[in-house]
């Protein structure tokens, strides 16, 4: 019975939570896009901010979708933390967020910016592949993006 009820539960919550999802990309206007810098760990492992911006760029490319360079929000948010080993070791933590901003309560008088889709994963291994799989990993993560705004808008 216990587990009848957690599993109601977590239904429940995961439920509410892709309902709100939808409501924080519905009539989200053409998003920017933010790397953050990367460090010389990450260009040892081949890893460039050219390499992740096309890597963001293309599925909504694909998708016709538009990218605003200009725009202040929404925007795609990359991070890539990188530590290379001294045995050569690439390992990465990748993660992109669609930030937005949004009224902190009905009628409050403040925005703020909030994450309201977000994705990540670590990698590791050698650098000879490395940035190629870095690459791969935040492509995945953009048509992913791509796909909950073409659903939700």
């Amino acid at each position: 019975m216990r587990r009848l009820v957690s599993r109601g539960l977590a239904a429940a919550i995961l439920a509410l939570a892709a309902s709100a999802h939808a409501q924080y990309l519905q009539g989200a206007a053409p998003p920017s896009i933010l790397i953050e810098k990367l460090d010389e760990d990450a260009r040892q492992c081949g890893i460039t901010e050219d390499l992740l911006d096309a890597a963001v760029r293309l599925p909504f490319a694909s998708a016709n979708l538009r990218i605003n360079d200009s725009a202040l929000t929404p925007y795609v948010y990359v991070n890539v933390n990188v530590l290379r080993l001294s045995s050569g070791l690439c390992v990465a933590n990748v993660a992109m967020d669609l930030k937005r901003s949004m009224w902190a309560s009905p009628g409050a008088s403040r925005s703020m910016i909030a994450s309201v889709w977000s994705k990540g994963a670590m990698l590791s291994g050698g650098a000879s592949n490395f940035g190629r799989r870095v690459s791969d990993a935040t492509e995945t993560f953009a048509k992913q993006l791509v796909g909950a705004w073409l659903k939700d808008n």
